[in-house]
């Protein structure tokens, strides 16, 4: 109910008339008649007033909805209540569109349809930006990986689906439906006056007498809507919407506590080596700085995801503290590297040799994207294959097993593969940074770049023949095979 319609209700319910009202309030009754025709309201002092006047409190006097009663926000809360109010906003849309005329229509459907185009664009940029960081993260995480992107892919669609529908109606609602409001007051055509009431008694029915006043029966007319009211039902979308945003910063928080976890260990890792020189210890520094700055991001996803209060200065603080400590680190440490001493590589070469007997059907897939260095050596002596790899480090090949269980086309498919353990790459940074010397290769190693490997081949000439005959006659037959399949 309306605050012009509960004034009037609770005025006669205390027996008070308009100019008894007036009085009390300080005010002239021309005043009270208007906040009783909805031709204005009150201030706030003459609202606690009229409480007091009229026995009341604000939530009796205010319009429904201004004060949030657990009453209300149970009804806004409900889902038939959005509903309906999604109703009345296709009515309010579909009377607005009959009230105007060619000229606006058209220019409203094309205004929307910009706007429309625009967020599609802005959409599908957003979409990609997130499509290819959730590629980077989870692209190295087997089984799963995919499974997992493809779980974010959708909740990203689906948030921005509904954040593109919550914008449109939003821009749609205040560039038109705000400023459109239809008024038809075609049935009313006498004003009733209600006679005062007495200051002691109340009179009789039987005395009362009503005067009519003949008004002017209304046109059709459309106004701006000085209320801008909103529909429950965007806030229903909004929830969703935060309920989806919840949820990719629940596990986002996931994903950056794992990364927490990692760092912490690195940490404890750089102090336990601090003995070994001063390097260890700004190492530590330096993560310390990413442990804070990581930090930081759990408690701002923490307090959103549960909605607790941000405390913006003191994390701001933190930050400010996280990034001079990753600086004053990392800046010594790499000072520190750069005074390292360099080293012949060939001293910490490893030498791998094996020996594989000679088949019809062998062939070697040697180095197809350049990342191997390899080399040929006839020995017509030789009956077998020798093969013998150089590399920075402790290694593993898996040749012999590889070639024993690939079999295509009635080709035996020789290629080396290379496993490293993690123990020993560690071993191997620790005693470089220990003794001061840099480690060129070190990183290239994690990376499992080949392009530290030299790979030395020693066979006679015909089985060098013969191999080359293999492979040449290998995707001769893969030619024929997809023409077959194209054929079919």
């Amino acid at each position: 109910m309306r605050f012009c319609d509960k004034l009037p209700k609770l005025r006669k319910e205390n027996n008070i008339t308009q100019e008894q009202l007036a009085d009390r309030l300080g005010i002239s009754r021309q005043a009270v008649s208007k906040w009783e025709s909805g031709l204005s309201i009150p201030d706030m002092d003459k609202m606690i007033q009229l409480c007091n006047v009229l026995n009341c409190t604000l939530e009796d006097l205010l319009d429904d909805g201004v004060i949030n009663s657990s009453k209300s926000e149970n009804t806004k809360s409900s889902f038939t209540n959005y509903f309906q109010d999604f109703l009345k906003y296709i009515s309010k849309v579909y009377n607005m569109f009959c009230s105007m005329k060619l000229r606006e229509k058209l220019k409203c459907l094309l205004e929307m349809f910009l706007i429309f185009g625009i967020q599609y664009l802005l959409g599908l940029i957003i979409f990609t930006l997130f499509d290819s960081f959730l590629f980077r993260i989870f692209n190295y995480i087997p089984e799963f990986g995919p499974y997992l992107k493809l779980f974010f892919d959708n909740i990203i669609i689906i948030a921005l689906i509904i954040l593109g529908l919550i914008i449109f109606f939003h821009l749609f609602k205040i560039r038109y439906l705000d400023y459109y409001l239809l008024i038809e007051d075609q049935t009313i055509t006498e004003k009733v006056i209600e006679p005062p009431i007495a200051d002691q008694e109340p009179p009789q029915k039987e005395t009362l007498k009503k005067e009519f006043i003949p008004e002017t029966r209304k046109e059709k007319i459309i106004i701006r809507d000085p209320k801008h009211s909103t529909f429950s039902f965007f806030e229903f979308l909004s929830k969703i919407f935060l309920f989806l945003v919840k949820i990719f910063s629940t596990c986002l928080l996931a994903i950056i506590i794992a990364f927490f976890i990692f760092f912490l260990i690195i940490f404890f890792i750089a102090l336990w080596h601090i003995g070994y020189g001063s390097i260890f210890l700004f190492l530590a520094l330096s993560i310390l700085g990413i442990l804070l700055f990581t930090y930081l991001f759990i408690e701002l996803l923490y307090n959103f995801i549960t909605s607790l209060k941000q405390h913006l200065k003191r994390i701001f603080l933190l930050g400010i503290l996280s990034l001079v400590i990753f600086s004053f680190g990392t800046g010594f440490a790499i000072t520190t590297y750069l005074n390292f001493s360099d080293y012949n590589i060939t001293e910490y070469t490893t030498v791998k040799e094996i020996t594989i007997p000679m088949e019809d059907n062998l062939m070697l897939t040697d180095d197809s994207y350049g990342r191997l260095n390899f080399k040929y050596e006839i020995d017509d002596s030789r009956d077998n294959i020798a093969i013998k790899v150089e590399s920075y480090g402790e290694f593993k090949i898996d040749f012999k097993e590889y070639i024993e269980s690939c079999n295509y086309n009635n080709y035996l498919n020789g290629y080396l593969l290379f496993s490293r353990n993690p123990i020993n790459l560690y071993k191997e940074l620790v005693n470089n940074l220990k003794n001061k010397k840099n480690v060129p290769e070190f990183f290239n190693l994690l990376d499992d770049d080949l392009t530290v490997y030299n790979v030395t081949i020693t066979l006679s000439n015909k089985n060098y023949q013969k191999l080359k005959e293999n492979r040449a006659n290998y995707f001769i037959d893969l030619q024929k095979e997809h023409e077959k399949y194209v054929e079919e």
